[in-house]
Formats: structure tokens, sequence, C-alpha cells
């Protein structure tokens, strides 16, 4: 946003370019706690475990590209955001929802070792 100031006693004018007010829309806003979510493969393997899903998420692992098998077995993070996670996500029977995701990262982050 520009902003003119003219002073009347001087005549003077000023421009100020400000930014306009921010203002994050849901989807945004949903967007940027989703680049926020890091979970580490154990924290990852654990929430799987406990939903009940972890065989078969390895089990769609071992039939992945090795690309994915690289990238799952020796990962040292996974960004809620990752390709191995967008790989993975559909393959599953039934297929990980974007709000399956969040879950499932929501519960791995909380786990300790």
């Amino acid at each position: 946003m520009t902003i003119t100031k003219i002073n009347v006693q001087t005549g003077t004018v000023t421009t100020l370019d400000e930014a306009a007010p921010s203002y994050v829309t849901p989807e945004q806003a949903l967007e940027q706690g989703r680049a926020a979510m890091v979970a580490s493969p154990m924290q990852i393997r654990l929430a799987l475990l406990a939903i009940g899903r972890l065989a078969e998420v390895e089990a769609i692992v071992a039939a992945a590209s090795e690309t994915v098998q690289i990238a799952w077995d020796r990962a040292t993070q996974f960004p809620r955001n990752s390709p191995t996670i967008a790989a993975l996500a559909p393959a599953a029977d039934p297929p990980f929802s974007a709000t399956d995701i969040d879950d499932l990262f929501r519960a791995a982050m909380q786990i300790e070792a």
C-alpha cells in the first residue's frame, strides 16, 4: 500500500510504501501449519503402529520405487509435505486423506522416545 503525505506548510510530498495489513485465509493457515509439521521416522512408525497401519505401510514401501524405499529407510525426518508421504498416502487401503495425514503427524509429533 502506498501512502502519500503532504506537508501543508512546506508543500513537501512524501511517499511511503508500506505492506498492506496481512490477512491469512483459512486455507493459507492450514498450509502454513502443514509446512511446520515434521516428525522423525520413529515417531511416524509408532504413530502408524498406534492406529494399526504400520504393517500396511511397510508393505506399501516394500512394493514402492527404490527412491521411496531409500527415503523411508534412511530419512532423518519426514516433513508433512514430503514427497515420500505424498507417494505412500494414496497407495494405502483406504488411502490416507489429507486430514488423516494431518492427524498422523499431530499424533507422531507428541511421541517421545
